[in-house]
C-alpha cells in the first residue's frame, strides 16, 4: 500500500497538477493527456504508467491495494468523463456524443500507447496516442454554425469531483 501512495503522489504532481491549470473542456483534456503521455516519455516510473502495471498484475487479487488502485483508475476515467461533459457545456464537442464511449476510447488510446512505448522504446507510439485523441475530438467537434452553449446550471450539476490518481 505504500508504494500504491507514493506513486499516487507522483502521478498528482506528474501528470494531474499540471493538467489541472488548464481552461476546462477540450483544453484541460488535451493537458491530461499530454501529462501523461508526457510522464511516459520521461520515465518518471520506469515500467511506464505505474498504475497500469499493478492494475495488470492485482487485477484478480482481491484485497485493499487492488482496491486502491480500482478507485483510483475510477478517479482518473471520472476526470476524462468531466473534461468531455465540460466540452459539450462550452459547445466544444457535440452534446450527443456518447459520454461513456469517448472515456472508453481515449483511455484505449492512452493505455495502447503506454504498452507499445514500454514494449518497443519507440516514442512513435507516444505521438499515435496523442494523433489517437485529436481524431476523437476532431470526429465529435460542433460546427460553429451549430454551437450552443449550455446554461452554466447544468454544467454546475454534472461536475464531478477532482481525482486522486490514477491512468
Amino acid at each position: 500500500m505504500a508504494t500504491i501512495e507514493t506513486a499516487a503522489v507522483i502521478f498528482d504532481r506528474e501528470v494531474l497538477q499540471p493538467a489541472m491549470k488548464a481552461r476546462a473542456g477540450t483544453e484541460r483534456l488535451r493537458a491530461v493527456v499530454n501529462a501523461f503521455l508526457s510522464h511516459l516519455e520521461r520515465r518518471v516510473f520506469p515500467g511506464g504508467c505505474f498504475f497500469a502495471a499493478v492494475a495488470a498484475e492485482l487485477d484478480t487479487r482481491p484485497g485493499p491495494a487492488r482496491d486502491r488502485v480500482v478507485m483510483m483508475l475510477d478517479n482518473w476515467l471520472s476526470l476524462f468523463r468531466q473534461c468531455i461533459l465540460e466540452a459539450q457545456d462550452l459547445g466544444e464537442i457535440n452534446p450527443k456524443a456518447d459520454v461513456t464511449q469517448v472515456v472508453f476510447e481515449i483511455e484505449g488510446m492512452l493505455l495502447a500507447s503506454n504498452f507499445l512505448f514500454v514494449m518497443r522504446n519507440d516514442p512513435v507510439h507516444l505521438v499515435q496516442g496523442r494523433k489517437g485523441v485529436e481524431n476523437v475530438l476532431a470526429q465529435l467537434k460542433v460546427s460553429k454554425e451549430s454551437k450552443k452553449r449550455r446554461s452554466p446550471s447544468k454544467l454546475r450539476d454534472r461536475m464531478v469531483t477532482r481525482p486522486a490518481t490514477d491512468c
